[in-house]
């Protein structure tokens, strides 16, 4: 943890930052993903490769900090102690029903603030394309495919809670009128 006066100056330089990251700590706390994976498999199991490893790197994909899965198990590799066979294997096994878990809980997590970003489909991905400068890529797993789509869902509601937080503290027409995306 920080000491008080370094994590004081960061909210006072950069407030967006330090929003964005508590956000995406709360809602991706490892223990919490986990038991979601915990709470929603029927057939797989956590081992070596933690689901909070596969949302970690997965969200690092969706967000083009990498271009591929591979190039984000490149990056990875060693924290994640498991071959691109194993990594490529549990991706292609994961179950529809934890993709669906975890975009449910996390947005329920987060429910009371983006309550009024409510959104279509079509909205919220065109947002993620223009914040993110990016289109999902499919992947050559449909149960891949849905657990990329599902991170991405997560990466609009965590854009939702900043930018509510900011419209709480700022007044809603001033963050519309003068934030960009």
């Amino acid at each position: 943890m920080l000491p008080k006066n370094v994590f004081d100056r960061f909210v006072q330089r950069c407030p967006a930052a330090v929003l964005v990251r508590a956000t995406l700590e709360n809602l991706l706390r490892p223990e919490r993903l986990n038991q979601i994976f915990e709470d929603t498999a029927q057939r797989q199991y956590l081992k070596t490769l933690m689901f909070s490893d596969l949302v970690a790197l997965m969200s690092a994909v969706a967000t083009r900090t990498h271009q591929s899965v591979h190039a984000a198990y490149l990056y990875a590799k060693e924290t994640l102690g498991v071959s691109s066979t194993a990594l490529y294997g549990k991706l292609n096994r994961l179950e529809p029903d934890i993709s669906t878990a975890l975009v449910g809980q996390t947005a329920a997590d987060a429910a009371v603030v983006i309550y009024r970003e409510r959104w279509t489909i079509e909205g919220a991905f065109q947002t993620l394309t223009d914040v993110l400068r990016c289109e999902m890529e499919t992947l050559g797993y449909p149960k891949a495919a849905l657990f990329s789509l599902s991170i991405a869902v997560l990466a609009f509601n965590t854009y939702a809670v900043v930018k509510a937080a900011l419209r709480s503290v700022h007044g809603v027409e001033k963050v519309d009128d003068e934030v960009s995306d």
